[in-house]
């Protein structure tokens, strides 16, 4: 890995077909601070966002989808090899983004860089229809359907797991309280979010500290349960393991959803301290501790729980009956409990990188107008945030959203691989000394495993009919695409309403954009 922390000159030696580094390397704090446009405040530093990458991926998934994990798989040991592998895939995919991340120093993640990465030249402006369309639909599933959707799974979970353990006994949970918790926890993260990028930071990263002293907990318990030699019967290790690729790549998928959010910091680089530096420390410290906890919690309930008893558990996280039958009474409190606050913290993260996205495609002008702007006295990109507090709360009132996550995650799959090419890419079409360089090595392999994520599922089309699904809505994005951005198909009184809803939304939430009315 080649790394230099020196910043680099806004000069570039590129020729004409090349992107110019005007449209990758924003001009400096200092320069941007002379201009009316509202800026996002540099006020995140290594500490916090360690925090963040442990507070964004640790959730609920490492108590749900060890049980779809060995479901799929059927054995201790694939199981444990599929949590290792998934987790280098994070690892791999968090240094592949870093590395962009430090190159297009602009919030909105993998928007920015398809957009950038794929669009080649901006001498002509049909050369710009394929950054801006990849860039457009990753927006489009991602914002209206990928993250409110994941937000409304972890925020049903909080608010499950808090009536289980204000009633351990309860046989049939109210689905009206389950839903009226979850609301009242997104109000308050709406809240947060709104009032200060810095303490919903701040409260991610107490949160994190919280889950990791709480998966302490469970890997004491294990440990515990495991040297006094009371752990299960069982096969051994790799016995029975299946050998049905669509099977494994399910299994990955449950996985690489608890490792969700390796990607996520990306969407702040325009509020990160000395990005150069700061993001890949960030990723390099925080996703090996994810690795090693994940791995020895899912030892932990190997040590207690038998297959058969994982399989077929009526709770879909197997924390619960990993509490009950290790500390009978009070695990159905505490186990909950851990849950609930591990989903809060999770769902916070989520709101904070998706309204970032949100706001970096309105500024392109990709997505509405209104979404641009920033509160005037907080400095924070308020409408996006309420854009998505509405989408996660209709979505939180709707069914059948657990059974597209699997679809979604192989459509997002699609964007995450189309990124790693886009690094591929920009090592020959950007001629600039990077201040932070992977090994061409990782984005080749991480590359190849995208694809096979996203084909593999396809060769059992009994199992693949949310994967096909989704992808469906990836497709309906294509005419929305022309009809809105496009401007010879893009109607007048579309921009007139762009205009007036932008000019409504700052009058109401307080904030403004530097961006000019659409002719």
């Amino acid at each position: 890995m080649d790394q230099d922390v020196n910043r680099s000159s806004d000069n570039s030696d590129m020729d004409g077909e090349q992107v110019e580094m005007k449209e990758l390397v924003p001009a400096e704090d200092e320069e941007s601070s002379k201009t009316d446009q509202p800026q996002l405040k540099r006020e995140l530093n290594l500490f916090y966002l360690v925090g963040m990458v442990v507070g964004g991926i640790i959730g609920s998934g490492i108590f749900i989808s060890p049980k779809e994990v060995l479901s799929n798989v059927q054995s201790y040991g694939m199981a444990i090899l599929v949590w290792v592998i998934a987790g280098v895939l994070g690892m791999g995919g968090g240094l592949c983004y870093s590395e962009l991340g430090t190159l297009i120093k602009k919030s909105g993640g993998e928007f920015s860089y398809l957009k950038t990465a794929y669009s080649f030249t901006n001498k002509k402006k049909y050369h710009q229809v394929i950054g801006e369309l990849l860039a457009f639909l990753f927006v489009w599933t991602t914002s209206l359907l990928g993250r409110p959707g994941s937000s409304a799974v972890i925020l049903l979970t909080f608010g499950e797991y808090v009536t289980r353990a204000a009633n351990p006994h309860c046989d049939e949970i109210s689905t009206t309280t389950i839903r009226l918790l979850a609301i009242s926890a997104l109000g308050i993260i709406l809240l947060l979010n709104c009032y200060s990028a810095k303490l919903s930071a701040l409260l991610v990263t107490i949160l994190s500290f919280v889950k990791l002293i709480a998966a302490a907990l469970i890997i004491i318990v294990g440990v515990w349960q495991f040297s006094t030699g009371n752990k299960p019967k069982s096969a051994g290790l790799f016995e029975n393991t299946t050998t049905d690729p669509a099977k494994i790549i399910f299994a990955f998928y449950a996985a690489l959803w608890a490792y969700d959010g390796w990607g996520n910091l990306s969407y702040t680089v325009e509020e990160v301290k000395n990005v150069e530096k700061t993001l890949p420390r960030a990723i390099l410290i925080g996703i090996p501790l994810i690795i090693l906890v994940y791995i020895l919690i899912n030892v932990s309930f190997f040590a207690v729980l038998s297959i058969d008893e994982i399989i077929n558990s009526e709770s879909e996280a197997i924390a619960i009956p990993f509490g009950y039958k290790t500390m009978k009474e009070t695990g159905l409190v505490i186990i909950p409990l851990i849950v609930a606050c591990s989903t809060f913290g999770a769902a916070n993260g989520g709101i904070f990188y998706v309204s970032r996205l949100n706001y970096a495609a309105a500024r392109d002008g990709m997505y509405p107008k209104f979404l641009a702007s920033i509160h005037t006295q907080y400095k924070t990109p308020v409408p996006a945030i309420v854009f998505h507090t509405v989408i996660t709360s209709i979505l939180i009132f709707s069914g059948g959203i657990i059974e597209l996550l699997n679809g979604v995650s192989a459509a997002v799959w699609v964007f995450y691989t189309l990124c790693f090419v886009a690094l591929i890419i920009m090592r020959f079409t950007v001629k600039k000394k990077r201040p932070f360089k992977i090994w061409i090595i990782v984005p080749i392999l991480m590359t190849v495993s995208g694809v096979a994520l996203i084909l593999v599922p396809f060769s059992s089309p009994a199992d693949s009919t949310y994967q096909f699904a989704a992808l469906g809505i990836v497709l309906i994005g294509v005419p929305i695409y022309f009809v809105t951005i496009r401007g010879f198909l893009k109607p007048k009184i579309l921009t007139k309403l762009n205009d007036q809803f932008a000019i409504l939304s700052d009058k109401l939430l307080n904030s403004s954009s530097s961006l000019a009315p659409d002719k």
